[in-house]
């Protein structure tokens, strides 16, 4: 039984990191980069998610950053590049930032794990 929930965990875990990895790196490919100033850093939990203003095509827009930290809080008032997709506009990414890239192929990791746990 504890094999079959390894299995089915490793499964579950590699097919999700694979996906948002690629996702991610496809984002980034068809984003182009922009400017942008942190307004201000929304808090959840123990964790900051900055949220940055843009200006594209001389709309300016405030966009929230797909990436949080515990450890890093951007100042008010600081430019950062961010990755901002036309076509998929909800959120941006900070250019330079790879941690969530990281973490999903620390998760495909532990997926593998748990297959060769189960075999």
């Amino acid at each position: 039984m504890l094999i079959n929930r390894l299995l089915v965990i490793g499964i579950i875990l590699i097919v999700y990191s694979v996906c948002a990895t690629l996702y991610a790196i496809y984002f980034r490919r068809a984003a182009i980069i922009l400017n942008g100033v942190v307004v201000r850093n929304e808090r959840n939990k123990n964790e900051y998610t900055p949220v940055v203003r843009i200006t594209y095509q001389g709309q300016e827009k405030m966009m929230e950053c797909n990436e949080s930290s515990k450890f890093r809080k951007y100042v008010e008032g600081e430019e950062i590049k961010v990755y901002y997709n036309p076509n998929n506009h909800q959120k941006v990414y900070i250019v330079g930032n790879n941690s969530a890239i990281y973490a999903n192929i620390l998760l495909m990791g532990v997926g593998v794990l748990a297959l060769i746990l189960a075999s």
